[in-house]
């Protein structure tokens, strides 16, 4: 089980204000900086890391022990982020998302839901519809979320001497 992690608002509202092209790729970035930093606890002369695609990145944080079900999902977010870099005609799909929903664990899908379902409820006024009924991008925002704390929850976990699950 992941340690609890606070959303970020400055993640959040960055992703908030986008359109899908900036949804995906400031979710990227955002995740790869937190990827980059566990890696720097997680080894012990990170200075020494030789420049790393995203993939060999999340590759290397599990051959470490990032718990091997963060990796489907993190590749997912780059393969995503990938589409959006190298065409300028793409949009984020129902397959996109579904894929990179379908990549996550069962614990990792119950704590996106429970997530947007507390969201959900603090915000009645917003009138969310439910998860399942979301457009790719608003239900891209939630998963990226997710991912973005199960990075750091890995970082400060292996930080306080922990594994990184």
């Amino acid at each position: 089980m992941h340690r609890p992690v606070d959303i970020d608002a400055a993640f959040l509202s960055s992703l908030l204000g986008e359109d899908e092209l900036g949804v995906v790729v400031r979710a990227h970035i955002h995740i790869e900086a937190q990827l980059n930093e566990l890696l720097r606890v997680m080894v012990s002369a990170p200075d020494l890391l030789p420049r790393m695609r995203f993939e060999q990145r999340v590759n290397l944080a599990g051959a470490l022990g990032l718990d091997p079900g963060a990796l489907p999902p993190l590749k997912e977010l780059a393969n995503i982020r990938n589409a959006f870099g190298h065409r300028h005609d793409v949009s984020l799909t129902t397959g996109m998302v579904q894929q990179l929903w379908d990549a996550l664990s069962h614990d990792d899908k119950d704590a996106v839901l429970a997530g947007y379902e507390t969201t959900r409820h603090q915000f009645p006024e917003r009138q969310m519809p439910a998860f399942e009924r979301l457009g790719p991008r608003d239900k891209f925002i939630p998963i990226a979320a997710a991912l973005h704390k199960l990075v750091i929850s890995a970082r400060l976990e292996v930080a306080e001497g922990g594994p990184a699950v």
